[in-house]
């Protein structure tokens, strides 16, 4: 980044951040924002467990791939080395 791009964005943050820090705020959070809240979390919860559950499936199959392959080196091969199958008139 250049130089004064980054000043800018530091001098931009410390304007926003700063002042809001010397100035005592009150947050007042009402039962309503609360549970909403926590229903947010729990969504977040939900989907990093079914994400993770989507990552462990994938590694499980490609382990598996992994050990087809070293069994079988050749039928893995195949694929790789086939010509394509031309009809041929006549034959």
């Amino acid at each position: 980044m250049k130089p004064l791009l980054v000043n800018l964005i530091v001098g931009g943050l410390s304007l926003t951040i700063l002042p809001g820090m010397s100035t005592p705020t009150t947050t007042r959070v009402t039962p309503e924002t609360f549970e909403e809240l926590v229903r947010l979390q729990q969504s977040v919860g939900d989907l990093q467990g079914e994400l993770n559950r989507g990552r462990d499936q994938l590694e499980e199959d490609r382990r598996q791939w992994d050990q087809r392959e070293r069994r079988a080196p050749v039928i893995a091969a195949a694929p790789n080395g086939l010509a394509p199958l031309e009809p041929t008139i006549g034959s």
